[in-house]
């Protein structure tokens, strides 16, 4: 096809040049292209934003590992990943966006590999007339894939295209190659332009304004599978409508199959010497709808004066023919509608023109409005108070495109542009933003943007004070909110600063007599500081018992006390039980003996406690939609499956409960299942068991559904002190979305098939318990979707067996206070106090 192959723009069907100069007598096939209008659904392959300030880590296809040819050259922080090349040096960046070299993103017919990446640059080089900033897209074919920094990427083998360019604050003429890799022994990836065939250049005009320091930039460089050719586009804008643009077409050995993604410079001083990445989207799109994938534009020169232009397209379809001498102008040739078979002939004779041109390109223009697609979402953006920041969208579609913008789902009031621009900006502005696109063809809806507005310190989670017993492991943790890089110094008894006690936690292993006493931190920012409040840690000595105070995820964000504001009354039978436990009013409802009943839902504000040491609840509690309910020193069972068929169930919603000292037994479905959106949950020092195996000994479910995506952000439960005991089977306990922590519990139950699983979205803290005599401690389990993550640290094994998980993602920090026990302790220290009938209440 040669090199000049024109951008495509949204509702025009493919476009070719045909050179008139060059024709052969009567109907010399020329080209042939699929007719293709943007694509409408995407299958995200990739979409990372460096959330949590790493490039090492891959879980698709929220992030993927990233390599560098020198691993100082390439560092990540929270939301961005910064590149820097030397001025004389070359750098070689790199990520693979499939699980493996033999499981690549393969193009049918129609479909389109689209990778977007976002960009800011500094140091940019002047005018220049190298092409000294390459991406190339390519298939490793299964071939070597990096593991590690420190070398440059593997190239044998390797198929695919690149983008050679121009980069500087001003461009030399044609500054866009888009070429094809035609020497695949090569080692050498994209460091030589001759490993390359040239398919199109083009993109701007010699001394045409280039790149500028610090404006964000939108690259996207994509694939289009036809049914004889892949063409391969790139186009470069920033938020002001600055772009160039270049397509080219590969007709030969098509690669179909994608992996690799690599940027490389020669050298900072012909390119720039610092690149910030926002974003690094890679996608894969559907093939047009309405557009038969099969079909093909046909130009074909007739004589040394005219030439016979065919296109096939969407039947009956209204298009319009229009023709380019020089790709910067088009000129409408016809309108009319495709025939009923999709076809659609025509002779040009460039009556129009007087002369035969020495060359012209053609393309069909779809009349049929094409909806709006994001080519590049709103970011997420910090600002401090007071501050102004742009939220921008860049769509395609059929014009004239509207706009929308919506904050936490409300619409805002003339904010009808494609860049939103907020002054002034408070801490009430801080949220999620999106933009609805939308013309004749159709709408959609952005991806959601988070505005973070930065001030000074604010303490959100204060440190608790906490009872410890000698050798235990204390935790004092503080969450706070304010501007980013905030700083942190912790004192002991009031003004004694603490050495090396710089994080939000404080740590002390092994904690001595001698550490009791008062604590605090200060948190600094540029805007501000402020201090916590003052948390007590006493310690005592090994021989006394346990603190059995509330910790965990219960004490966040609200105080649960349960019905101790109401007054006491005792009950012994399922009429009082059932009447006291769905008042509106606060109670605390001691149990006598046992009580046999179906289901009761408890109201807010409830403890329920038993009496003595056998008070037994037979049938399901149900805590729904509720708050602030207590649960201590009750043996529950449900063995006829009465309910919900679980012991206790809480779901709706319901926050703030706390589940302690009780044994569980013999539940039908459930033992304790905490679902639909249920937060601040803490279970501790219970036990849980069978006398046989029913074949759903499934002890604890958190998170139903893969379905109930209500769930994200919600699910936080602390499990700490437990025991995992005869016959327990499975869902100890097993997440789907939540963020759970399970500590310094004891995992006891022969026979069993796994203990801790993490599904989809989770996240799994597990440290310093102990599995003793079971079969794989913690697994990941994988149905939909992001799979969970689990970081695992200072668990002991005894005798365990079957598979477990290496437990080293990167998971959410618990924001509360705590101590933990040596997991070497756990069996004789939980034997003697988890479970009903254990400690007087």
């Amino acid at each position: 096809m040669g090199d000049d192959v024109s951008r495509r723009e949204p509702g025009y069907y493919e476009q070719v040049p045909l050179n008139l100069m060059n024709r052969f007598p009567l109907f010399t096939f020329l080209a042939a292209l699929f007719a293709h209008v943007l694509s409408g659904h995407a299958t995200v392959l990739l979409d990372d934003t460096w959330l949590d300030g790493t490039r090492t880590e891959t879980n698709l296809p929220e992030e993927s590992a990233w390599f560098a040819s020198t691993a100082s050259s390439l560092a990540a922080a929270t939301n961005l990943m910064t590149g820097t090349i030397p001025t004389t040096s070359s750098r070689h960046w790199w990520t693979y966006f499939t699980s493996s070299g033999n499981s690549p993103a393969t193009l049918n017919i129609g479909e389109t590999l689209r990778v977007t990446l976002q960009f800011v640059p500094s140091g940019v080089a002047p005018l220049n007339n190298n092409t000294s900033l390459r991406f190339g897209l390519f298939n490793s074919s299964g071939g070597t894939r990096s593991a590690a920094d420190g070398s440059n990427p593997a190239g044998t083998g390797y198929t695919g295209y690149a983008l050679f360019m121009n980069f500087g604050s001003t461009l030399r003429g044609n500054p866009l190659l888009i070429t094809e890799r035609t020497n695949v022994s090569s080692a050498g990836l994209i460091s030589n332009l001759p490993d390359f065939l040239t398919l199109g250049s083009g993109g701007g005009i010699a001394g045409a304004p280039g790149f500028t320091n610090g404006v964000a930039y939108t690259l996207q460089l994509s694939a289009l599978r036809n049914a004889d050719s892949i063409v391969v586009s790139t186009r470069i804008s920033d938020t002001n409508g600055w772009t160039i643009a270049q397509d080219g077409a590969d007709i030969g050995g098509l690669t179909t199959a994608f992996d690799t993604f690599v940027i490389f410079s020669p050298r900072g001083n012909e390119s720039a010497t610092t690149f910030q990445f926002t974003r690094m989207k890679v996608e894969k799109l559907s093939a047009s709808v309405g557009v038969d994938p099969t079909s093909h534009s046909q130009f074909v020169a007739v004589s040394n004066a005219s030439a016979l232009v065919m296109f096939q397209a969407a039947p009956d379809s209204p298009v319009e023919v229009q023709r380019s001498l020089d790709l910067l102008g088009w000129v409408s040739l016809m309108s009319t509608n495709m025939s009923g078979a999709g076809l659609l002939e025509f002779v040009d004779d460039f009556a129009d023109l007087g002369s035969t041109p020495a060359r012209a390109f053609y393309r069909l223009k779809s009349l049929t409005p094409v909806a709006p697609s994001i080519l590049a979402q709103p970011g997420n953006a910090g600002v401090p108070a007071g501050g102004e920041v742009a939220l921008t969208v860049v769509a395609a579609g059929s014009e004239p495109l509207t706009y929308r913008w919506y904050f936490k789902s409300v619409p805002i009031a003339n904010a009808t542009n494609a860049t939103l621009l907020l002054t002034n900006v408070q801490p009430a502005n801080a949220g999620n933003y999106a933009v609805f696109v939308a013309n004749d063809g159709g709408s959609v809806v952005s991806d959601t943007a988070l505005l973070s507005v930065f001030t000074s310190p604010e303490i959100t989670v204060q440190p608790q004070s906490l009872s410890a017993t000698e050798t235990q492991t204390v935790l004092f943790n503080v969450t706070a909110i304010g501007a980013a890089s905030m700083s942190y110094q912790w004192f002991f008894n009031t003004n004694t600063p603490l050495a090396n006690a710089t994080n939000s936690s404080l740590v002390f292993t092994n904690v001595q007599m001698n550490a009791a006493g008062a604590y605090s931190v200060v948190v600094t920012n540029s805007l501000g500081a402020v201090t916590s409040v003052v948390a007590m840690l006493t310690v005592n000595p090994t021989n006394m018992p346990p603190d059995f105070g509330l910790l965990g995820f219960a004490t966040i964000n609200g105080n649960v006390t349960g019905g101790a504001a109401g007054p006491t009354v005792t009950v012994s039978n399922a009429a009082d039980l059932n009447f006291y436990l769905t008042q509106t009013a606060p109670y605390t409802v001691r149990v006598q003996g046992t009580i046999s009943f179906n289901s009761i839902s408890v109201r807010s504000s409830k403890t329920i406690v038993g009496n003595g040491t056998n008070a037994t609840l037979i049938g399901s509690l149900r805590m729904s939609g509720v708050t602030n309910i207590v649960v201590r020193n009750l043996f529950l069972t449900n063995p006829n499956g009465v309910g919900s068929g679980d012991g206790i169930t809480i779901d709706n919603g319901a926050r703030h409960i706390w589940i302690d000292h009780c044994t569980f037994y013999d539940c039908a479905d459930g033992a304790l299942d905490i679902t639909q959106a249920s937060d601040f949950v803490t279970v501790s020092w219970c036990r849980f068991f069978y006398t046989a195996n029913t074949g759903h000994n499934f002890v604890n479910l958190i998170g139903a559904d893969d379905s109930n995506t209500g769930d994200r952000g919600k699910l936080r439960v602390t499990f700490h002190h437990n025991w995992w005991s005869t016959m327990c089977v499975e869902r100890m306990p097993r997440v789907r979305f939540g963020q759970v922590h399970v500590y310094n519990n004891l995992f006891n139950s022969p026979g069993n098939n796994y203990c801790v699983r993490a599904a989809l979205e989770s996240q799994l803290l597990i440290e310093n318990n102990r599995f003793q005599g079971v079969k794989s401690p913690y697994v990941k389990y994988i149905t939909t979707g992001m799979a969970g993550k689990i970081k695992a640290s200072g668990n002991s094994f005894v005798s365990t067996s079957g598979t477990m998980d290496p437990g080293t993602d990167t998971v959410f920090t618990p924001p509360y206070s705590l101590t933990m026990d040596a997991p070497e302790n756990l069996p004789n220290l939980i034997t003697n106090y988890a479970g009903a009938g254990k400690v007087s209440f």
